[in-house]
């Protein structure tokens, strides 16, 4: 221990000569014993900060994130939440529960205080945080950093879908389910730490509240609270045989009061129970199906493999595991990893459980021949807190909202967004000198920002918000992006004066349009087109 350790090093310093070297280090350990940090813990926490840094310089993808400001643009402006879809003129009239509404409020607001930097520096720390949350529970438990930079490593190679596009350019995929994640991976650190602390009767059920004005996955925080009950209920019950003993655990049934807590706690948010209505029946969503988040997982693509890898990793480490394997943790990999196969979009609530509990029983295979009393606590010191906060302070300085902070400086917009956003498209539009009159039949990965940077009134023709959109016209949308059908005369029907496309996706609909002799290109660049009806409906 870092106190045994400190008391002879304190009395050579006063039986010999006092050199700075000594001096220095009794200065340095003076440092309160619980402030700090081992070696392996300083570098977690250095690594952590490179990841910070990494994806916090990371240019804003062009889907969802400018789609969710806008609604949180209209929210401000209006003091009110939408009850009908505010910006489709085709899903006109259409009833909406806004799920993520203070989540797209704070982050208009944040985006006008302080620009790009702000939303990169937000979601870097909430994914950060996540992570710094599985690192630090596998720390407790195993005081290993090795095993703490495992559970890192797999859960970032299950959720890199979820997290970012690509590790290359890696651009910041930013949705409110990111703040989500972060109360969920806190909640279930809290539940496989033992019993519940007093503090947690309360801290979670506002939790869930806060979460539930978030993001419409707060369901999952009362789900895994009431799987890993249940399942220690279970284990109980097969041991003892009696149901008595179930009743007695104070574990099994204080988590599981709790998560009924939460379930009452996430009643407070401006739809009341309709609130549950929406979340439980949104995946039954049609126009979902043809979105690639939502398809099933199969081993042809990156994802599928990495969770079956996962999985046999698993199986394997289960067998060899010297650690019992509780019904209850069983019962949550099987199901999320189940859910994780129907729909894509559900790997990450995968992901936080199985990275952490592969790398407990790694960490339970590599030490199963290491008697207890050979195993040694690493030893910890005031020098390591003070590389590790200043690993953070330097993760944080480097980064944009740190310059921003510290000299209040922007980069500018183009080197804050990914090259796939339509950036010329959009200007070239605000250049025009009369308002746009009719349809705009756009990309559909395009909507959000050509409804959060594009001419006022807009009058686009779907965005990300597929929910919301009308089947027959999702079903025309698709149908005029493959050349279908009668493709030109839905474009006549729907009254489309201009067609704001990514060339490079829509590559046959471009061809067609430039041999058209009824619409002209008003613009192009790498990756947009503008075409424009010579004579306008």
């Amino acid at each position: 221990m870092a106190t045994t350790l400190a008391e002879p090093e304190l009395q050579l310093a006063s039986e010999a000569p006092e050199t700075e070297e000594q001096v220095d280090m009794v200065l340095v350990e003076r440092l309160p014993e619980h402030l700090r940090m081992s070696r392996g813990a300083a570098m977690l926490t250095a690594l952590l900060a490179l990841f910070f840094w990494r994806l916090c310089s990371r240019p804003l993808f062009h889907t969802d994130l400018w789609g969710h400001l806008s609604y949180g643009r209209w929210i401000w402006q209006h003091g009110a939440l939408p009850t009908t879809e505010p910006f489709l003129p085709l899903a006109q009239g259409v009833s909406i529960i806004d799920t993520s509404w203070l989540a797209q409020l704070l982050g208009y607001a944040v985006y006008a205080v302080t620009g790009p930097a702000g939303l990169q520096c937000a979601m870097a720390a909430s994914i950060t945080g996540t992570l710094a949350l599985i690192a630090y529970s596998l720390y407790h438990r195993t005081h290993r950093a090795s095993m703490a930079a495992l559970g890192i490593g797999v859960c970032l190679w299950l959720a890199t879908q979820q997290f970012c596009v690509g590790w290359g350019e890696m651009p910041t995929l930013i949705r409110p389910q990111v703040l989500g994640v972060l109360i969920y991976t806190w909640m279930f650190c809290r539940v496989v730490s033992g019993a519940p602390l007093r503090r947690d009767w309360i801290l979670i059920p506002l939790a869930t509240c806060l979460w539930a004005n978030l993001h419409g996955s707060f369901v999952m925080g009362p789900l895994l609270l009431v799987t890993l009950s249940v399942g220690r209920a279970l284990d109980l019950l097969i041991r003892t045989g009696s149901w008595n003993a179930v009743w007695r655990d104070r574990r099994a049934v204080n988590w599981l009061l709790i998560a009924e807590l939460s379930l009452v706690a996430a009643l407070l948010n401006p739809y009341g129970i309709g609130l549950y209505s929406e979340v439980l029946t949104f995946a039954n969503n049609l126009n979902l199906a043809d979105l690639l988040d939502w398809e099933p997982l199969t081993l042809r693509d990156g994802q599928g493999r990495a969770i079956a890898t996962v999985a046999a990793l698993l199986v394997v480490l289960y067998r060899l595991s010297p650690r019992r394997v509780s019904l209850g943790e069983f019962l949550l990999l099987a199901g999320l990893g189940a859910w994780a196969l129907w729909a894509s979009r559900m790997l990450i609530w995968f992901a936080i459980p199985a990275a952490y509990f592969a790398a407990l029983h790694w960490n339970a295979v590599s030490q199963r021949r290491v008697p207890k009393t050979d195993r040694v606590l690493p030893s910890r010191a005031g020098m390591w807190t003070v590389v590790a906060v200043g690993a953070a302070w330097i993760g944080f300085a480097l980064s944009p909202i740190g310059v921003f902070a510290m000299h209040r400086k922007q980069l500018p917009l183009k080197n804050s967004v990914s090259a796939d956003t339509p950036l010329g498209a959009v200007e070239y539009l605000l250049k025009q000198k009369e308002p746009l009159r009719g349809q705009v039949f756009n990309s559909y990965e395009w909507g959000d920002y050509l409804l959060w940077a594009g001419p006022k009134n807009l009058q686009l023709f779907v965005n990300s918000h597929v929910h919301v959109i009308p089947r027959e016209v999702w079903q025309h949308y698709l149908n005029i992006s493959r050349i279908g059908a009668n493709w030109d005369d839905q474009l006549d029907r729907y009254g489309v004066n201009y067609v704001v496309i990514d060339h490079r996706v829509l590559t046959g609909l471009s061809n067609q349009l430039k041999g058209d002799d009824r619409w002209r290109l008003g613009y192009q660049d790498g990756i947009a087109s503008v075409f424009i009806r010579k004579k306008l409906i």
